[in-house]
């Protein structure tokens, strides 16, 4: 469960012979890293490059004590350094792109980030994130057939009779079932949020 793990995982970073801590910590930021590096612009090779720097880097800073959460929280400190890498891989294929032009006199440009979209792109990534881990959480929490009913409803969109039907309870029960789990999305988000 994410709220016990928050501490926990931090302070296991911080010992190099703890690769399950790694693994997880990893597990949760390395698709969001990757998917704010994909939004920026990068391709997908040159985004799972930034994945791995991104992700070293941190280590490397963050057992070196660079982190300090009373500036600021630590999804912020490593969207800078995700910003930092993805900026370094634009620049680098900006220069080969420049090289080509030179030697074609073809154009080549930079794409240039600015950093309140990163911060934008991260922070929405980030969220999606959370909610996916909260539902998640929530999905073990509830019958297998109430959270079917409310990801083919709220989530998938499906008509409430289709899913009554496909799933053979009544309309009332689809209804139900989505207020009792977004109750829990509710109750669950915050907390989530707090340690993510």
């Amino acid at each position: 469960m994410l709220t016990h793990t928050s501490k926990t995982l931090l302070d296991g970073l911080k010992r190099s012979s703890d690769d399950r801590c790694w693994e997880r910590f990893n597990g949760r930021y390395g698709p969001l890293v990757l998917a704010v590096a994909l939004r920026m612009g990068l391709s997908f090779a040159d985004a799972q490059d930034a994945v791995q720097e991104t992700m070293g880097a941190f280590l490397e800073n963050y057992r070196e004590g660079k982190y300090d959460p009373d500036k600021g929280r630590l999804r912020d400190w490593l969207c800078g350094i995700t910003a930092h890498k993805v900026r370094d891989i634009q620049r680098k294929n900006y220069r080969q792109e420049k090289n080509i032009a030179d030697q074609t006199d073809a154009t080549g440009f930079m794409n240039q980030i600015e950093d309140h979209k990163i911060q934008e792109t991260f922070d929405c990534e980030a969220e999606k994130a959370i909610l996916r881990h909260c539902l998640e959480e929530i999905k073990q929490q509830v019958t297998a057939q109430t959270f079917e009913s409310f990801e083919l409803y709220a989530l998938q969109q499906w008509p409430v009779k289709k899913v009554a039907d496909h799933l053979q309870i009544s309309e009332d029960v689809v209804y139900q079932n989505k207020r009792r789990v977004l109750k829990r999305v509710r109750e669950r988000l915050p907390k989530i949020r707090e340690v993510w």
